[in-house]
């Protein structure tokens, strides 16, 4: 089987410093790519060294949320020079109403820049997002999304959230939450975007599968994530990591 990891974060320090053998696990399970996600711009130089010469290292580059505050004109001009940059996607940015500071409103303005950075340049993107998908909606119609598309991240939205989303050419990444025993209306989910806008993540070093809560998270884990979306859609393993991978590829313009 070929999975891809649709999001991680290879230069946090629970993973950059064992970084050989989180590859090399990764590469043992089955993960012939992952995309690093590059949230702070300071980080966004590190990011591009760690992926250089590791063909099966993809990374993006944006502004999270939760950091969110107009960008310096240095890193704007590397956000519009993106895929010049060697970034395959521009992201995460979004919105998080479960945060005080920043606030949503601060937060609005700065995820529409990048989005209409990423529309511009034709970048797709990747979407963090809680409890505010109204204010997603509005901006996804004010700004637009661009041609090449995007995911949102560890999405928990409900199957007729994703129907109203997908008109827009979005896809949806799941991981951990897989695994967290049934659920009627996240398998309900499951089954509506699969097969054609459903991706894998792990999140790493986030957001655990249950076999291993307590310790971080790795890119190798994401089988777990696999098994459970196999075993919710009622379809072999195989099939589950051919259509995900299929969709990843078609989203970040990758050839495997």
């Amino acid at each position: 089987m070929r999975i891809v990891d649709a999001h991680c974060h290879l230069d946090r320090r629970e993973l950059l410093d064992e970084l050989d053998s989180v590859l090399r696990e990764a590469d043992d399970a089955g993960v012939v790519a992952m995309v690093t996600a590059s949230v702070e711009p300071h980080l966004w130089t590190l990011t591009r060294d760690l992926a250089a010469g590791r063909t099966n290292v993809l990374f993006s580059i944006g502004m999270h949320p939760w950091i969110a505050s107009p960008l310096e004109p240095r890193y704007l001009d590397i956000l519009t020079k993106a895929r010049d940059f060697g970034a395959a996607a521009i992201g995460e940015i979004g919105l998080d109403r479960m945060i005080d500071s920043p606030s949503l409103e601060e937060q609005v303005p700065i995820f529409e820049t990048q989005l209409a950075v990423a529309r511009e340049t034709n970048m797709p993107v990747v979407i963090h997002v809680r409890r505010a998908f109204g204010e997603l909606h509005r901006s996804l119609k004010r700004v637009g999304l661009p041609a090449a598309g995007g995911y949102i991240h560890n999405f928990t939205g409900s199957a007729e959230l994703a129907r109203d989303l997908s008109r827009f050419g979005l896809c949806f990444s799941m991981g951990g939450v897989l695994t967290y025993g049934r659920n009627g209306r996240r398998d309900a989910l499951v089954r509506y975007v699969y097969p054609d806008r459903l991706l894998l993540e792990t999140d790493a070093p986030d957001i655990l599968p249950l076999p291993h809560r307590g310790v971080p998270n790795r890119p190798a884990y994401i089988v777990h994530a696999l098994h459970a979306a196999s075993e919710i859609l009622g379809v072999p393993e195989e099939e589950v990591a051919k259509y995900t991978t299929r969709n990843a590829c078609r989203v970040l313009g990758l050839v495997l």
